[in-house]
C-alpha cells in the first residue's frame, strides 16, 4: 500500500530538511511528503526540498509575549490548522498517511510499516500514542493524545470529513490534545481508534524512563516503534543538535547533503554530552530545591528549569513555593480522610491530579477494562456490544 507523509512545522526548516532526508535518502520506498506551515517565508524556505506538496497555513498572530490564554489558543490554532492542511494533501494521493512534526522522527522504515500494518489488520481508520480517554485533568479533558506520530486510513478518513473542522470548534484554549481527543471521539469513535502506544515504554534521551509521570519533552525516544521526538530549544548550547545526531548514527541514517553535513558538525561523544547534562541538571535540581520546588515535577526541560530558577530566585518566592506545598500537603490529607475513591491516591508524584482536583481521575485502567468489567448489556438494546472488548 502507499504511505504518505504529512509534516507539520512553523519555522523548523534545518530539521524538516534532514526529517526529508532520511524519508528520500535513507529509506527504500517511495512516500508521497505533504508539508504545511504558516511562517510567511516558508514557501522560499522550502524551495530546494524534495517534496510533493506544499500548503501554507493560515497567518495566526502569535507573540511568547501574550497574556496566556490569548497565547494558548493562537498557538493551539496554528497547530490544528497545519495538522489539518498537511493531512489534507495526502488525499487522492495515497492509502495511509501519517501525521509528524518536522522534530518527531520515524528512525526506521521497517517499523513504520510494521506499525501501518498493524492497523491495516486492526480493520480501524486511525493509530494514535498517548494516554487514552481514561485519563483527564483540567488541561487535558478526553485523554492526552499525540498529534505526532499518528496513523490514518486515508479513504475511511476522508469519507468520515475528519480533516474538515473549524478550529474554533475544538476548545483550543485548553489544549491540542484535548482538541485532538475531542476530533477523535466525535469523528471517528474510541472503537475504531488504534490505540498503539501509552507512553509506557517510552525512554528519555539519555536511556532513562519518563514514567510514571507521562513526559514527552525535551526529548523522548520508543525503541518499540522508532520514534523519536527531540525539541531543540529545551537545551542548552547546541547539545540537543548532538543527541539527533547520535540517534541518526545509530540507525546508520547518514546519507544526504542536509544530513551529511549535520553529522560533519554535530559529532561529539555521548557520554560526553550526557556528563554534561546531568551535571547541569544535578546543578539545577539543587537550586530548584532551595526554592521549594520539586524538580521531578518541573520535568527535564533545561532551558524551563534555568528560566524558573532565575525568575523565582527570590525569597518572596521561596515562601510562595512553601505556600503551595503547605496547601497541596492539606489537600493530600483531606482527601485521605474523605469518602474521595481510592483511584485519588494511587499517583502521588501528580502534584495537580492528585492534590488538588477531586474529580481528576488518573485510573490505572484503560477503557477495555473500565467498560468490561462495569456494563451489563442487558441495560441496552440487543445490538449493543463492548466496543473496547479485548
Amino acid at each position: 500500500m502507499d504511505i504518505g507523509i504529512a509534516i507539520s512545522l512553523y519555522d523548523k526548516f534545518d530539521e524538516l530538511s534532514i526529517l526529508v532526508d532520511i524519508i528520500r535518502n535513507n529509506w527504500e520506498d517511495e512516500y508521497f511528503i505533504s508539508v504545511c506551515s504558516n511562517h510567511e517565508n516558508a514557501e522560499e524556505q522550502l524551495k530546494d526540498l524534495n517534496i510533493d506538496r506544499f500548503e501554507t497555513g493560515d497567518s495566526i498572530n502569535y507573540t511568547p509575549e501574550m497574556n496566556e490564554d490569548r497565547r494558548n489558543i493562537n498557538l493551539n490554532n496554528r497547530v490544528l490548522d497545519t495538522f489539518k492542511k498537511s493531512t489534507k494533501g495526502l488525499i487522492g494521493n495515497v492509502d495511509y498517511g501519517v501525521h509528524i512534526h518536522a522534530d518527531a522522527w520515524f528512525l526506521s522504515e521497517k517499523s513504520l510499516k510494521r506499525l501501518v500494518e498493524n492497523v491495516n489488520n486492526s480493520e480501524k481508520y486511525i493509530g494514535v500514542r498517548g494516554l487514552d480517554p481514561a485519563f483527564r485533568r483540567p488541561k487535558w479533558w478526553v485523554g492526552n493524545l499525540m498529534d505526532q506520530f499518528i496513523l490514518f486510513d486515508i479513504e475511511k478518513m476522508s469519507e468520515l470529513e475528519f480533516f474538515e473542522f473549524n478550529t474554533f470548534d475544538l476548545l483550543p484554549h485548553t489544549s491540542v490534545h484535548t482538541s485532538l481527543g475531542i476530533l477523535l471521539l466525535g469523528k471517528v469513535g474510541w472503537s475504531n481508534v488504534y490505540h498503539y502506544s501509552d507512553f509506557s515504554k517510552d525512554l528519555f534521551w539519555d536511556g532513562s524512563p519518563t514514567g510514571p509521570k507521562p513526559f514527552v519533552r525535551p526529548a523522548v525516544y520508543n525503541p518499540e516503534w522508532d520514534l523519536f521526538h527531540l525539541a531543540t530549544q529545551d537545551f542548552p548550547d547546541d547539545l540537543g543538535e548532538e543527541i539527533q545526531a547520535y540517534y541518526l548514527r545509530e540507525y546508520g541514517l547518514d546519507s544526504g547533503d542536509y544530513i551529511t553535513e549535520f553529522l560533519s558538525k554535530y559529532n561529539r561523544d555521548i557520554d560526553e554530552v550526557n556528563e554534561c547534562l546531568h551535571k547541569l541538571e544535578k546543578r539545577q535540581n539543587k537550586q530548584l530545591k532551595r526554592m521549594f520546588f520539586d524538580p521531578y515535577n518541573v520535568g527535564r526541560r533545561f532551558e524551563k528549569r534555568q528560566k524558573m530558577i532565575e525568575e523565582n530566585s527570590t525569597l518572596r518566592k521561596a515562601f510562595e513555593n512553601i505556600g503551595r506545598d503547605l496547601f497541596t500537603d492539606f489537600m493530600s490529607v483531606l482527601f485521605k480522610i474523605s469518602p474521595f475513591p481510592e483511584e485519588m491516591n494511587k499517583y502521588p508524584k501528580d502534584r495537580m491530579v492528585q492534590k488538588q482536583y477531586w474529580d481528576a481521575e488518573w485510573p490505572n485502567q484503560d477503557l477495555s477494562d473500565i467498560y468490561s468489567d462495569n456494563l451489563n448489556l442487558e441495560d441496552y438494546p440487543s445490538e449493543y456490544e463492548i466496543p473496547w472488548d479485548k
